[in-house]
């Protein structure tokens, strides 16, 4: 049961703020707030002038793209595998392609941040390549939420290798940062001792 309709089940808010659709979600408030200017969310605006989602669109956002459990866990316990986060779809697939032909794990691809937040968080990953400079992507908030309280190696790969992304490793928040597609004999090579293998 998506933990909306238990929360109105059980007396809980019938409307949430951007900053609860987004932990919801795994996304930013920004890029709710962004999906509410867009009229992709429909929102009401308080008196006082904030945001407000009905849980019930809420539920239709999400299900809208493919998405049935906002903010709920999975029954079944956490699967480790590999989550390709990247906004090329054709680059995503032939990636993890390539990478199901290297490792014995399933590989996840998510095309965008709404996505990747829900890919994220009802597994295990042990290995996430992300592309941090993707639209509606707020690396630095993305990766810190990702990282918290779990143990997996992260991999930027970007076609776009500017000095944010670059600090991104200085501040720990990725292991490695890869050029995208010319590094990927280096990410093959990385594989083993990213998997712990």
């Amino acid at each position: 049961m998506s933990r909306s309709r238990e929360g109105r089940q059980q007396g809980g808010p019938s409307y949430f703020t951007t900053t609860q659709v987004a932990e919801a979600l795994g996304v930013s408030a920004p890029t709710v707030v962004k999906w509410v200017k867009s009229g992709a969310l429909a929102a009401h605006t308080t008196p006082g002038g904030h945001r407000r989602i009905a849980a019930s669109e809420l539920e239709r956002f999400a299900a809208a793209r493919g998405v049935h459990d906002v903010g709920g866990t999975p029954d079944a316990p956490e699967q480790p595998c590999i989550v390709v986060i990247d906004p090329g779809v054709e680059f995503s697939q032939m990636l993890r392609e390539m990478l199901a032909m290297r490792v014995d794990l399933e590989v996840l691809v998510a095309n965008d941040a709404f996505t990747s937040g829900y890919v994220c968080g009802g597994r295990a990953p042990r290995l996430v390549i992300v592309d941090p400079s993707m639209p509606d992507l707020d690396p630095w908030a993305a990766l810190e939420r990702l990282r918290e309280g779990r143990e997996l190696q992260v991999v930027a790969l970007s076609a776009v290798l500017n000095a944010e992304i670059r600090a991104l490793r200085e501040r720990g928040l990725v292991d490695h940062v890869l050029g995208k597609p010319y590094d990927l004999p280096r990410l093959w090579e990385l594989l083993p001792g990213l998997l712990g293998g």
